[in-house]
């Protein structure tokens, strides 16, 4: 039974990611539009929390923390070369 409930606590916790990772993701979108290009970083990775100045309050109300690692180890945004594209780490 507990091996049952682990797989469940996994499915949950992953679909939260999913949509956690959605929202930055339009967040994303909306900011590059406003501002002719995605946030950047001087060193090519951010946490969420690094990137929160760029994207709360006005595309999104807050910024996720990953439900498996916490604060600590969050997600992380990567910008991309110039001012195309981006990526978000997950730690698995």
């Amino acid at each position: 039974m507990t091996a049952a409930y682990n797989g469940l606590q996994v499915r949950a916790r992953d679909t939260q990611r999913a949509s956690d990772i959605k929202g930055v993701q339009k967040a994303l979108e909306l900011y590059a539009v406003d501002n002719g290009k995605y946030p950047l970083d001087d060193y090519g990775v951010k946490t969420f929390a690094q990137l929160s100045n760029e994207l709360v309050p006005k595309y999104v109300s807050k910024l996720p923390i990953d439900p498996k690692s916490g604060p600590l180890t969050d997600y992380r945004y990567v910008s991309g070369s110039g001012t195309t594209g981006y990526g978000i780490l997950v730690n698995f």
